[in-house]
Formats: structure tokens, C-alpha cells, sequence
């Protein structure tokens, strides 16, 4: 068999090469709207879904520019959740 050089490796990508934002939201509705909806719903209580469009948590994460260091955020955001 061959060996095969590699070159370079590419990792976390989020918004460097790739547009990831509304996949993430999307990641995030799952994620928000999942578990804890359907526990909220079991035991009676209200639940509001999460709105990518009016969201704080998202807000946080979407206007960071384009190319930039998105960890630095990372903080802020769990903080919210």
C-alpha cells in the first residue's frame, strides 16, 4: 500500500472557510428546544422555544465578524445559557 503525505490539515472551521452560521442555529434550536422542551411539557410548565431571530445567545455568536477568534465569545455565551 501507498503511504499518503500529508500536507495540511484543516480544523475549526466555523466562518473562516465555510459558512457555518445558520447551521449552528439550527444546531442550537435542536439542542434548546429538545430535551428541555419536552421536559418543561411533562411537567406542565411553559416553555418558550428558542428564536433564532430574537435570541441573546445567538446575537452573541452571529455579529462577530467574519475571521475572527470566535473562542473569545465562548465564554460570554455559556454564561447566558
Amino acid at each position: 500500500m501507498m503511504k499518503k503525505k500529508i500536507d495540511t490539515i484543516l480544523c475549526d472551521l466555523d466562518g473562516v472557510l465555510t459558512q457555518t452560521a445558520s447551521l449552528h442555529g439550527r444546531a442550537w434550536k435542536l439542542l434548546f428546544d429538545g430535551l428541555p422542551g419536552s421536559e418543561a411539557k411533562n411537567a406542565g410548565a411553559v416553555f418558550r422555544e428558542f428564536d433564532i431571530a430574537t435570541s441573546t445567545r445567538w446575537d452573541d455568536y452571529r455579529e462577530k465578524p467574519e475571521r475572527t477568534d470566535r473562542y473569545k465569545s465562548k465564554p460570554a455565551l455559556s454564561r447566558q445559557l
